[in-house]
């Protein structure tokens, strides 16, 4: 993290985020949760036993969520995520996806 806050993410978005359709993902906007004083960490565990094969759960969070990055890596899911206009944009999948061009 650059002094001031973060960055803009210089990595590159692999194929299986670019090519992701909206059907194929659960979007969860973070955000206002996180605001409320919430803790997010169970709502996103109770959505990740619904997902299927393939599926991705896309999240929004105004900081970066550490404790869910652990916290799903652990359960088998991959991530990519990218800060931009503010926000945190974070992709997990589960590792090892079978699904044609989600590779």
């Amino acid at each position: 993290m650059a002094e001031g806050g973060p960055v803009e993410s210089p990595e590159t978005k692999p194929d299986w985020v670019k090519k992701l359709k909206m059907e194929d993902q659960f979007l969860l906007d973070m955000t206002s949760l996180v605001e409320n004083g919430l803790e997010p960490l169970p709502v996103i565990l109770r959505l990740v036993e619904d997902i299927r094969p393939c599926q991705c759960l896309h999240l929004v969070f105004n900081h970066e969520p550490l404790l869910v990055y652990q916290t799903l890596e652990k359960k088998g899911f991959e991530r990519y995520s990218e800060f931009r206009r503010g926000v945190w944009d974070i992709y997990f999948r589960q590792k090892n996806c079978p699904c044609p061009g989600q590779t």
